[in-house]
């Protein structure tokens, strides 16, 4: 019996040692599979970022289907008000569409769905439009205009000499819309620059985000190393042509000028400056240099309310007669006239213009000299 128990004994400490060594075997297996599949997560892992990298290389140098989008600019008002020049431009947008299309050149691209036409506006604290000098001192420049929904971005009564695109009221908006893979189209180099410094750093923020910029006429595909020079070389012939334009006219204004023409703003006869009109050129000089104002009837407008302020009197109506004629005209070609005018003055503009005059006409010292500090900094430019 006592031999029988002790075999018995001998069975059961077996079967213990053999089920500990399966659990230490089975132990050793989990663990290894644990070892297999933390290797095989890290290989995912390391997978995926790889994944990652060849796409952004990908995307890179072959940029994603985007749309189409096409920007315009016209500098006169009289243009707007026309509209020849605007329909001509968009209908070759339209035709270049039509051609690319039917051979196959968008590369998948879509035509843009938003887009946007307007100019600027001045809004008092209560959403109505600021129209007198009291409330144009107090006013938010603000954009105005008409959402489209062709992809065309319009930019009417805008002036490309001293406004560079991205402080347009369309163009901001059009490269806050664009995209990787999107592509602008322009008409020609004066409709989208007049400034080779501006052509230039917009081209390199458009490479940088993937957006390719295109011209109609001539067609250039500024995507390639010769299109980039001949882009460049239109943008620094864009820029000469305006400024020899200012140029001859301010040799022209300034001959008149030393004549005697008692029909030159900002002076009573020979050598009696009107010092009101010289206040009003400084203030074209300040509106369209610092605020961005085109030089348009609705500048003449304000213009008119600043003298009708300063003369304490109700603003008259465009195309006024007798008394009520206005004293600077209301055209656009005016505007452009004042702004050629002042230049023509330089540094003598307001020199010697008695304290009481000026604190009159802008409504305080304050005013007053935020203005004159704008047309000394204006001069250094020129």
């Amino acid at each position: 019996m006592i031999a029988n128990h002790r075999i018995g004994s001998d069975s059961q400490e077996q079967r213990i040692d053999s089920l500990e060594k399966e659990i230490e075997r089975s132990d050793q297996r989990v663990a290894a599979l644990k070892k297999l599949v933390d290797d095989l997560q890290r290989e995912n892992n390391d997978l995926a970022k790889n994944a990652d990298r060849q796409n952004k290389i990908r995307k890179k140098k072959n940029p994603e289907v985007g749309r189409i989008y096409e920007y315009v600019r016209v500098s006169h008002d009289d243009s707007v008000k026309s509209g020849l020049g605007i329909e001509a431009y968009i209908q070759s947008f339209e035709t270049w569409i039509s051609l690319a299309e039917k051979e196959g050149n968008l590369k998948g691209r879509k035509r843009g769905v938003t887009g946007w036409e307007g100019g600027w506006k001045f809004i008092n604290p209560d959403g109505t439009v600021a129209k007198t000098k009291e409330e144009l001192k107090n006013s938010i420049r603000t954009k105005a205009g008409d959402v489209r929904a062709d992809g065309i971005f319009l930019d009417l009564s805008i002036s490309a000499r001293n406004i560079e695109l991205h402080r347009r009221p369309a163009g901001s908006l059009l490269l806050s819309t664009v995209r990787n893979g999107d592509l602008i189209v322009v008409p020609n180099m004066e409709r989208g620059f007049r400034s080779t410094r501006d052509f230039l750093n917009t081209q390199e923020m458009l490479r940088s985000m993937g957006v390719t910029l295109m011209l109609l006429s001539p067609m250039i595909d500024m995507s390639t190393a010769t299109g980039q020079m001949l882009s460049t070389m239109l943008a620094g012939s864009a820029e000469y042509d305006s400024s020899m334009k200012s140029e001859r006219n301010r040799l022209a204004y300034r001959s008149k000028a030393l004549r005697g023409d008692k029909n030159i703003i900002g002076w009573k006869d020979r050598g009696k400056p009107d010092w009101l009109e010289r206040l009003l050129l400084n203030e074209v000089i300040y509106r369209h240099e610092a605020l961005g104002i085109a030089l348009n009837v609705r500048l003449m407008d304000d213009l008119e309310s600043m003298i009708a302020a300063y003369e304490d009197r109700a603003p008259f109506p465009r195309g006024g007669s007798g008394r009520k004629k206005r004293r600077l005209g209301s055209s656009a070609e005016k505007a452009i006239g004042m702004y050629k005018h002042a230049k023509l003055h330089g540094d003598n503009l307001l020199k010697g213009c008695p304290e009481k005059i000026a604190n009159k006409f802008y409504g305080s010292q304050t005013n007053a000299e935020r203005r004159l500090a704008h047309r000394s900094k204006a001069e250094r430019r020129i």
